[in-house]
């Protein structure tokens, strides 16, 4: 039996080198295209991340537009409140933003809001 003892070590060396082969041979395939999947993985989430980023950033000037849009209501209806009949003058029209109404014919320089030649709404409710 010793006679094939050499035999047994040819064979488990090369069933060694078999394996290492077949090791060598998955992970170098294997790694470079984990990582190059790993690599555009991590492309795309940057890519969504940033799709949301931008969302948020609209939707923030949208509610900062909605906010200065409530603010000029309130300075609108303050300065009616504190104004009483008078109306509201041309420094509170150009904070609202809203300039002057242009349907007054009297004074067509001045275009008043409150004037007393604008036409009146027909009231609905009769």
């Amino acid at each position: 039996m010793n006679d094939f003892s050499w035999i047994k070590g040819f064979a488990e060396l090369t069933m060694t080198g078999v394996v290492a082969w077949l090791v060598y041979w998955t992970f170098s395939r294997t790694f470079p295209r984990m990582a190059k999947d790993f690599q555009e993985q991590i492309k795309q989430i940057l890519m969504d991340f940033h799709g949301q980023l931008a969302e948020e950033r609209q939707a923030s000037r949208d509610l900062v537009a909605a906010v200065e849009k409530n603010s000029r209501l309130l300075v609108f209806l303050v300065a009616k409140i504190a104004g009483g009949a008078g109306g509201i003058d041309d420094e509170v029209a150009s904070a609202l933003g809203i300039g002057r109404a242009s349907y007054c014919k009297a004074c067509p320089e001045t275009d008043c809001l409150d004037c007393p030649e604008k036409p009146k709404e027909e009231d609905t409710t009769k």
